[in-house]
């Protein structure tokens, strides 16, 4: 928590609000019997969360391991792993 501007109806006020000094503010996980259910309960996370100023997020989550999951399964690693 730290003192910051917000607005106050039509004014700029100096308030006590939760503040940051990175790029991450939080950071959302899931987990399925799936790399795509995880993708979905991942993304299912982000949508309870009420942040202002818009907030981003990653929009590619899951991407590459669905993309380098063979190689990494031909290597011996993530055998019960599922796209």
């Amino acid at each position: 928590m730290g003192e910051a501007p917000v607005m106050d109806g039509d004014k700029v006020v100096n308030r006590k609000v939760p503040v940051s000094a990175g790029d991450y503010v939080l950071v959302a996980t899931g987990r399925g019997e799936t790399v795509g259910e995880s993708v979905d309960e991942a993304y299912g996370i982000l949508e309870t969360i009420d942040m202002p100023n818009s907030p981003f997020y990653r929009t590619d989550i899951g991407e590459r391991v669905v993309k380098d999951l063979p190689a990494l399964q031909e290597a011996g690693y993530c055998d019960s792993w599922r796209a």
